[in-house]
């Protein structure tokens, strides 16, 4: 479980690599890599604040797919949107507005696919 805060909002610095390690039932964690915990309440109703959830460490994910995503020195938790309108991360609460990223300006990586 890693210190780092992933925000369910609009965005923690990424500054931290410092974690602990955490028991977690061998069925739920079979897939798993890493945890973080979310802060904020932007992907509202399905992760809520406070909320540890178990990460698939990868580089890529399907449009429609839950992720955990650095851009431009902050961490989130979204939904990815990949389509004909452009690349986004988008909030589960319809109070937030869509994230455009420019990958040609944008610093953007994807750590890994949201298992639950």
């Amino acid at each position: 479980l890693y210190d780092l805060r992933v925000s369910a909002g609009t965005g923690n610095f990424a500054d931290s690599d410092q974690y602990a390690e955490i028991e977690v039932d061998e069925n739920l964690a079979k897939d798993a890599d890493f945890a973080v915990t979310i802060t904020g309440d932007s992907m509202m109703p399905r992760f809520k604040d406070h909320q540890t959830v178990l990460v698939h460490k990868q580089s890529a994910l399907e449009s429609g797919e839950t992720g955990i995503f650095y851009l431009n020195d902050s961490v989130y938790i979204k939904k990815f949107q990949n389509d004909k309108d452009g690349l986004y991360l988008v909030s589960l609460n319809p109070a937030y507005k869509p994230i455009s990223v420019d990958p040609a300006q944008d610093s953007f990586r994807v750590f890994g696919k949201v298992l639950g």
